[in-house]
Protein backbone atom coordinates (compact mmCIF):
# COMPACT_ATOMS: atom_id res chain seq x y z
CA UNK A 1 0.00 0.00 0.00
CA UNK A 2 3.00 2.65 1.03
CA UNK A 3 4.26 2.01 -3.15
CA UNK A 4 0.66 3.31 -4.01
CA UNK A 5 -0.03 6.33 -1.64
CA UNK A 6 1.17 9.36 -1.55
CA UNK A 7 3.50 9.19 1.45
CA UNK A 8 3.54 13.10 1.91
CA UNK A 9 1.45 12.92 5.41
CA UNK A 10 2.63 10.29 7.37
CA UNK A 11 0.37 10.86 9.83
CA UNK A 12 -2.90 11.19 7.05
CA UNK A 13 -1.71 7.52 6.56
CA UNK A 14 -1.16 6.00 9.83
CA UNK A 15 -4.74 7.45 10.92
CA UNK A 16 -6.33 5.58 7.57
CA UNK A 17 -4.29 2.31 8.55
CA UNK A 18 -4.92 2.34 11.96
CA UNK A 19 -7.98 4.11 13.37
CA UNK A 20 -10.05 5.11 10.24
CA UNK A 21 -13.62 3.38 9.92
CA UNK A 22 -13.76 2.28 6.24
CA UNK A 23 -15.54 -0.56 5.77
CA UNK A 24 -13.11 -3.63 4.47
CA UNK A 25 -15.58 -5.54 2.43
CA UNK A 26 -15.80 -3.88 -0.79
CA UNK A 27 -11.70 -4.33 -0.22
CA UNK A 28 -11.93 -7.99 0.21
CA UNK A 29 -14.30 -8.41 -2.67
CA UNK A 30 -11.69 -6.54 -5.10
CA UNK A 31 -8.75 -8.34 -3.98
CA UNK A 32 -11.21 -11.63 -4.91
CA UNK A 33 -11.85 -10.39 -8.20
CA UNK A 34 -8.33 -10.00 -8.97
CA UNK A 35 -6.99 -13.49 -7.77
CA UNK A 36 -9.99 -14.77 -9.77
CA UNK A 37 -9.00 -13.44 -12.79
CA UNK A 38 -4.94 -14.56 -12.60
CA UNK A 39 -5.82 -18.52 -10.74
CA UNK A 40 -8.79 -19.63 -11.98
CA UNK A 41 -10.31 -21.30 -15.41
CA UNK A 42 -7.50 -23.93 -14.77
CA UNK A 43 -8.74 -28.30 -13.22
CA UNK A 44 -6.22 -27.36 -10.73
CA UNK A 45 -7.90 -24.04 -9.15
CA UNK A 46 -9.32 -24.90 -5.87
CA UNK A 47 -10.08 -22.89 -2.78
CA UNK A 48 -8.03 -23.83 0.48
CA UNK A 49 -9.27 -23.49 4.35
CA UNK A 50 -6.76 -23.35 6.85
CA UNK A 51 -6.39 -21.46 9.81
CA UNK A 52 -3.74 -19.47 11.55
CA UNK A 53 -2.55 -17.88 14.84
CA UNK A 54 -1.35 -14.47 15.87
CA UNK A 55 1.03 -14.47 19.20
CA UNK A 56 0.11 -11.80 21.18
CA UNK A 57 1.18 -10.51 24.96
CA UNK A 58 -1.92 -8.23 25.84
CA UNK A 59 -5.90 -8.90 26.15
CA UNK A 60 -6.89 -6.01 24.24
CA UNK A 61 -6.61 -7.67 20.53
CA UNK A 62 -9.89 -8.43 19.39
CA UNK A 63 -10.41 -12.26 20.22
CA UNK A 64 -7.42 -12.63 21.78
CA UNK A 65 -7.39 -15.56 24.49
CA UNK A 66 -5.19 -18.40 25.42
CA UNK A 67 -6.34 -21.19 23.07
CA UNK A 68 -4.66 -23.33 20.75
CA UNK A 69 -1.76 -22.04 18.39
CA UNK A 70 -1.26 -24.10 15.47
CA UNK A 71 1.90 -21.52 14.32
CA UNK A 72 2.88 -22.70 17.88
CA UNK A 73 2.10 -26.21 18.55
CA UNK A 74 0.69 -25.04 21.89
CA UNK A 75 -2.25 -23.55 23.79
CA UNK A 76 -0.72 -19.97 24.06
CA UNK A 77 -2.11 -16.44 24.07
CA UNK A 78 -3.41 -15.56 20.58
CA UNK A 79 -5.87 -14.26 17.83
CA UNK A 80 -7.00 -17.10 15.53
CA UNK A 81 -8.28 -16.51 12.26
CA UNK A 82 -9.54 -18.78 9.21
CA UNK A 83 -8.31 -18.16 5.61
CA UNK A 84 -9.91 -18.68 2.65
CA UNK A 85 -6.81 -19.54 0.17
CA UNK A 86 -6.76 -19.17 -4.25
CA UNK A 87 -4.55 -21.49 -5.44
CA UNK A 88 -4.00 -22.59 -9.46
CA UNK A 89 -1.56 -25.21 -7.53
CA UNK A 90 1.74 -23.08 -8.25
CA UNK A 91 0.53 -19.60 -7.20
CA UNK A 92 -1.70 -18.69 -4.23
CA UNK A 93 -3.55 -15.90 -3.03
CA UNK A 94 -5.64 -14.98 0.01
CA UNK A 95 -9.02 -13.92 -0.80
CA UNK A 96 -10.75 -13.81 2.80
CA UNK A 97 -10.65 -14.26 6.33
CA UNK A 98 -12.85 -14.78 9.57
CA UNK A 99 -11.30 -13.38 13.18
CA UNK A 100 -12.45 -16.41 15.52
CA UNK A 101 -14.24 -14.94 18.66
CA UNK A 102 -13.99 -16.94 21.68
CA UNK A 103 -17.06 -17.32 23.87
CA UNK A 104 -15.11 -15.03 26.97
CA UNK A 105 -15.55 -12.35 24.67
CA UNK A 106 -18.86 -12.75 23.92
CA UNK A 107 -19.83 -13.01 27.28
CA UNK A 108 -18.28 -9.01 27.65
CA UNK A 109 -19.86 -6.82 25.90
CA UNK A 110 -18.05 -3.89 27.43
CA UNK A 111 -14.96 -5.70 26.75
CA UNK A 112 -16.56 -5.94 22.97
CA UNK A 113 -17.48 -2.50 23.15
CA UNK A 114 -14.03 -0.76 23.69
CA UNK A 115 -12.06 -3.34 21.19
CA UNK A 116 -14.97 -1.90 18.88
CA UNK A 117 -16.52 -5.53 18.05
CA UNK A 118 -19.77 -4.51 16.20
CA UNK A 119 -22.84 -5.82 17.79
CA UNK A 120 -23.35 -7.95 14.55
CA UNK A 121 -20.07 -9.77 15.62
CA UNK A 122 -20.84 -10.95 18.55
CA UNK A 123 -22.14 -14.25 18.36
CA UNK A 124 -20.16 -18.17 18.98
CA UNK A 125 -19.20 -18.97 15.63
CA UNK A 126 -17.15 -22.00 14.92
CA UNK A 127 -13.74 -22.43 12.84
CA UNK A 128 -15.69 -24.40 10.47
CA UNK A 129 -18.80 -22.11 10.20
CA UNK A 130 -16.43 -19.25 9.05
CA UNK A 131 -14.76 -21.90 6.77
CA UNK A 132 -18.03 -22.62 5.15
CA UNK A 133 -19.36 -18.86 4.95
CA UNK A 134 -15.93 -17.99 2.65
CA UNK A 135 -16.56 -20.80 0.73
CA UNK A 136 -20.40 -19.27 0.13
CA UNK A 137 -19.27 -15.85 -0.13
CA UNK A 138 -16.48 -16.86 -2.81
CA UNK A 139 -18.96 -18.59 -4.96
CA UNK A 140 -21.08 -15.34 -4.21
CA UNK A 141 -18.54 -13.29 -5.89
CA UNK A 142 -18.14 -15.65 -8.73
CA UNK A 143 -14.66 -17.00 -7.79
CA UNK A 144 -14.47 -20.20 -10.02
CA UNK A 145 -12.80 -22.70 -8.59
CA UNK A 146 -12.95 -27.01 -9.21
CA UNK A 147 -12.77 -27.87 -5.64
CA UNK A 148 -12.56 -27.04 -1.61
CA UNK A 149 -10.08 -28.65 0.42
CA UNK A 150 -9.05 -28.60 3.97
CA UNK A 151 -7.10 -30.36 6.83
CA UNK A 152 -8.72 -33.09 9.05
CA UNK A 153 -9.51 -29.90 12.14
CA UNK A 154 -12.45 -29.56 9.62
CA UNK A 155 -13.13 -33.26 8.20
CA UNK A 156 -13.48 -34.53 11.60
CA UNK A 157 -16.23 -32.11 11.61
CA UNK A 158 -19.10 -33.81 9.91
CA UNK A 159 -21.74 -31.30 9.51
CA UNK A 160 -18.90 -29.37 7.39
CA UNK A 161 -18.33 -31.88 4.78
CA UNK A 162 -22.04 -32.90 4.65
CA UNK A 163 -22.92 -28.82 4.47
CA UNK A 164 -20.03 -28.45 1.46
CA UNK A 165 -21.62 -31.80 -0.39
CA UNK A 166 -25.32 -29.97 0.15
CA UNK A 167 -23.56 -27.11 -1.78
CA UNK A 168 -22.79 -29.13 -4.55
CA UNK A 169 -18.79 -28.48 -3.69
CA UNK A 170 -16.77 -30.74 -5.26
CA UNK A 171 -14.14 -31.27 -2.06
CA UNK A 172 -11.03 -33.02 -0.02
CA UNK A 173 -11.15 -32.97 3.57
CA UNK A 174 -8.15 -35.33 5.98
CA UNK A 175 -9.50 -37.12 8.51
CA UNK A 176 -8.62 -38.43 11.43
CA UNK A 177 -7.25 -42.38 10.73
CA UNK A 178 -9.59 -43.37 13.71
CA UNK A 179 -12.63 -41.88 12.12
CA UNK A 180 -14.87 -44.14 10.81
CA UNK A 181 -16.59 -43.62 7.64
CA UNK A 182 -19.18 -44.66 4.94
CA UNK A 183 -17.60 -46.61 2.33
CA UNK A 184 -20.62 -46.02 0.27
CA UNK A 185 -24.16 -44.57 1.30
CA UNK A 186 -26.11 -46.55 3.77
CA UNK A 187 -29.63 -48.07 3.38
CA UNK A 188 -30.76 -48.44 6.46
CA UNK A 189 -34.10 -48.49 7.58
CA UNK A 190 -35.54 -47.28 11.12
CA UNK A 191 -36.76 -50.31 13.46
CA UNK A 192 -40.67 -50.46 13.34
CA UNK A 193 -41.93 -48.24 16.10
CA UNK A 194 -38.80 -46.55 16.55
CA UNK A 195 -38.94 -42.71 15.75
CA UNK A 196 -35.07 -42.26 15.20
CA UNK A 197 -34.24 -38.67 12.80
CA UNK A 198 -31.06 -38.75 11.22
CA UNK A 199 -30.32 -42.89 10.82
CA UNK A 200 -26.69 -42.93 9.06
CA UNK A 201 -25.42 -39.39 10.50
CA UNK A 202 -23.99 -38.28 13.14
CA UNK A 203 -26.28 -37.79 16.56
CA UNK A 204 -28.24 -41.25 16.09
CA UNK A 205 -30.62 -41.71 18.96
CA UNK A 206 -31.39 -44.53 20.71
CA UNK A 207 -29.97 -46.26 23.44
CA UNK A 208 -26.70 -48.03 23.55
CA UNK A 209 -27.86 -51.89 23.68
CA UNK A 210 -29.69 -51.12 20.48
CA UNK A 211 -26.37 -50.67 18.18
CA UNK A 212 -25.34 -53.51 16.05
CA UNK A 213 -21.97 -53.73 14.68
CA UNK A 214 -21.76 -55.43 10.83
CA UNK A 215 -18.07 -55.58 9.77
CA UNK A 216 -16.93 -51.69 9.47
CA UNK A 217 -20.59 -51.03 9.44
CA UNK A 218 -22.63 -49.93 13.05
CA UNK A 219 -26.41 -49.58 12.39
CA UNK A 220 -28.89 -48.97 15.12
CA UNK A 221 -30.80 -52.13 15.08
CA UNK A 222 -31.00 -53.64 11.90
CA UNK A 223 -29.15 -56.16 9.61
CA UNK A 224 -26.17 -54.29 7.02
Amino acid sequence: MAAAVDLDCTQQFQHFSSHSPWPHDAVVAQIGQDADRLLSGSPDSCLIIDESSFARQGDRSVGVARQWSGRQGKIDNCQVAVFGVLSDGQRHASVDIRLYLPRRWIADPVRCEQAGVPAEARTLTSNSEHALEIVRQARARGMRFEWAGADSGYGKELAFPRALDEMNEVFVADVHRSQRIWTERPDLAVPPGENTPGIGRAGHGGSPDQWLRRGELVALGVEA
